[in-house]
């Protein structure tokens, strides 16, 4: 959208632009929950893709001239949603254009003073590239600094076991790996254990409530966060799985059910129904 030069100062257009700015951020929300494994498909990186251009757009347009959001933030948004757009390829397998967005990501998120942003997407590039690359030594050195980084039971923390976890699986050490995936499990249920459709519900209305308040920080919202934990879930059970497949057939079934458990019809009735609620009630009135 252009504007004249007399308007380039005008409070319509303020408000015009921090509309826009909301609506592709409820959009980025609406988008995130089908990042995951067995729900990202083609149409889902054509919205982020969409929303992405959106973003790109808005920054062009220069900031409002009162400071309801800054150039950064938008900057800041985009890098976000190229990360999404990695993950959502990376959840299909796309190894080439999961790793160009994370790249990219990382890039953007450095240029907007997002340090740990950054690194999370390198962390990200890394493991895709050690997949192309198995270089275990190299994984090793960088997921046991992760460790070190990272505060015990906390996100970050799993995350870097259950890589390991993973990492022990695929060179046959399972053993070390059942212990890296059980010591995550652990830290899980500290962070408040594995979420349902509720649990999801609430954390997307709490997040949509928090954009339309201005207080939400892009990659760590709620449902960021819940997402998150739903995925580490099913990461370890598919582990788990590979590990028990050839000893224990009937516990390796078992943990695979539980991973295929996370996208059950149960589970997104639930979730839909709590949705139906909010928009009916309180939510419905902000959005």
């Amino acid at each position: 959208m252009q504007t004249s030069p007399g308007s380039m100062n005008s409070p319509s257009r303020d408000i015009a632009l921090a509309q826009r700015l909301m609506q592709l951020d409820r959009r980025l929300m609406e988008a995130m929950p089908r990042i995951m494994p067995g729900t990202a498909n083609d149409s889902l990186v054509q919205e982020l893709s969409s929303i992405q251009r959106g973003y790109e757009e808005l920054l062009a347009e220069g900031p409002p001239s009162f400071p309801l959001y800054t150039l950064d933030t938008v900057r800041f948004k985009i890098a976000d949603t190229e990360n999404f757009v990695a993950r959502a390829h990376d959840s299909m397998n796309h190894v080439e254009e999961a790793a160009s967005f994370y790249k990219q990501a990382a890039q953007h998120y450095e240029e907007a003073g997002a340090t740990e942003q950054a690194e999370r997407a390198r962390a990200s590039l890394g493991r895709l590239q050690f997949a192309a690359d198995a270089d275990v030594n190299v994984e090793l050195q960088r997921l046991q600094a992760e460790l070190d980084r990272a505060e015990v039971n906390t996100l970050p923390h799993v995350r870097a076991l259950v890589e390991l976890g993973e990492l022990c699986c695929k060179t046959g050490n399972d053993f070390e790996a059942e212990q890296h995936l059980q010591d995550a499990m652990d830290e899980l249920k500290i962070c408040g254990g594995d979420p349902g459709g509720i649990n999801l519900a609430d954390a997307l209305s709490e997040t949509l409530q928090s954009i339309t308040q201005g207080t939400a920080k892009p990659g760590a919202t709620p449902i960021e966060q819940k997402m998150l934990v739903r995925d580490l879930y099913r990461r370890i059970y598919l582990a788990l799985g590979q590990i028990y497949k050839d000893s224990d057939p009937e516990k390796a079934a078992g943990y695979l059910a539980k991973a295929k458990d996370r996208d059950s019809q149960a589970t997104n009735d639930e979730f839909s129904r709590r949705m139906l609620n909010a928009l009916a009630g309180d939510l419905g009135k902000l959005i």
